[in-house]
């Protein structure tokens, strides 16, 4: 069965018109989030419903362990056994 577009189409890598955070807010917020001990999927779950950032890629263009690794943090991953 064939797909209903491309996939070049249907896919966005720009953040919406709509959004007035800038890349460094963004990251200023993940950063202090991960300070108070929360976790990357938290920090996603916090920014996605407080703040109206859906997909931190698309701002800041890497995801939310990357800007960590990238400020020096301790990264605390959600799987332990």
């Amino acid at each position: 069965m064939g797909r209903a577009c491309p996939p070049q189409l249907c896919l966005k890598r720009s953040s919406p018109s709509w959004l007035k955070v800038t890349a460094p807010d963004v990251e200023e917020n993940i950063c202090k989030f991960a300070k108070k001990g929360m976790t990357p999927s938290q920090i996603g779950v916090i920014l996605c419903d407080s703040h109206g950032i859906a997909q931190v890629k698309s701002v800041t263009g890497s995801k939310i362990l990357r800007v960590l690794k990238a400020h020096g943090l301790d990264v605390q991953w959600d799987l332990w056994n």
